[in-house]
């Protein structure tokens, strides 16, 4: 038997999502790597949807552990 869209499409409402792209950004934040870099750029139009150009801005090094006291 051959269901129509609009049957088949009632059971899949849970596929659509119920928050918009500007309050997902507002909860998980922007763009983050885990090697430290910063994303540049124009992030709320990322979050639009619409096409931007991000880079990358290299993390701070660390400063050296300090040294252990003589002894």
């Amino acid at each position: 038997m051959l269901m129509q869209p609009s049957m088949a499409n009632k059971g899949l409402h849970w596929l659509w999502p119920r928050l918009t792209a500007k309050q997902i950004t507002a909860i998980v934040g922007p763009p983050e790597f885990i090697t430290g870099c910063a994303v540049t750029g124009d992030l709320a139009a990322l979050a639009a949807g619409q096409r931007t150009e991000l880079g990358l801005q290299p993390a701070s090094p660390s400063p050296p552990p300090p040294m252990p006291a003589p002894g």
